[in-house]
């Protein structure tokens, strides 16, 4: 049935993005940096969609709305990768709705069906925007 139900299930996935874990590197003396690596770095078609109103989170100097938002890309996207809370998504290109490129989505969710027809997380926003 998840074969039957792809392509109609993906044609609706106008976005397109990246599911991502990276790591702190060493201190690299020469660049003044700690660069990143990445454990994966997964690119794939996917749907945004948010799923509640905007939360204000206040914290001294940093007051910002942080939005809960379902991320959705094929099944086959990830394939045996272990997507854990914690791990970022970022949107890389989306015509429709090209200011969800702005933002960071962190993954909090990882559940899903036991016969999905895609996979899911949810994600965490603020609302301000990343350079």
């Amino acid at each position: 049935m998840v074969d039957a139900m792809q392509p109609s299930v993906t044609s609706v996935m106008a976005a397109e993005g990246r599911i991502y874990r990276s790591v702190r590197g060493e201190y690299d003396e020469t660049t003044n940096t700690f660069p990143l690596t990445y454990v994966y770095n997964i690119t794939s078609k996917m749907r945004v969609q948010p799923l509640r109103s905007a939360t204000p989170r206040i914290i001294p100097n940093n007051t910002t709305d942080v939005q809960t938002v379902l991320v959705s890309v094929p099944i086959s996207a990830l394939g045996a990768t272990d997507v854990r809370p914690g791990d970022q998504v970022r949107v890389t290109s989306a015509p429709l709705n090209p200011a969800l490129t702005k933002y960071t989505y962190i993954i909090f969710e990882i559940m899903d069906s036991s016969n999905p027809l895609e996979r899911t997380v949810l994600c965490r926003s603020d609302q301000e925007e990343k350079a």
